[in-house]
């Protein structure tokens, strides 16, 4: 899959926008029946941007769906995101929205 970093609102607005990344999901955990816990990386294990408290990315699935994610977890952790993924009862539930 493929993400898209977007900053906090309250974070610096002057420093570089992060480019699309590609990246894989490293583990899975069920926090409910209807929740799970992803933890993305790199596949090579490479660092990721940092990211401050309210920052999020966008999904880009294989499938050109776009879905977006708060991130949570140890923001000071330099190699993996981790966001939380709600259950929908099919998976296009919301369509697709074109790529920028």
């Amino acid at each position: 899959m493929t993400i898209a970093p977007h900053p906090s609102p309250s974070a610096d607005r002057t420093s570089p926008k992060a480019s699309a990344d590609t990246l894989t999901v490293l583990s899975r955990r069920t926090l409910t029946s209807d929740i799970v816990e992803l933890t993305l990386g790199r596949p090579e294990g490479g660092r990721l941007p940092d990211w401050t408290p309210g920052s999020h990315i966008d999904l880009i699935l294989p499938s050109g769906s776009v879905r977006q994610y708060s991130l949570c977890g140890d923001r000071m952790d330099p190699l993996s995101y981790r966001i939380a993924v709600l259950r929908t009862p099919t998976a296009e539930a919301a369509p697709p929205r074109p790529t920028p």
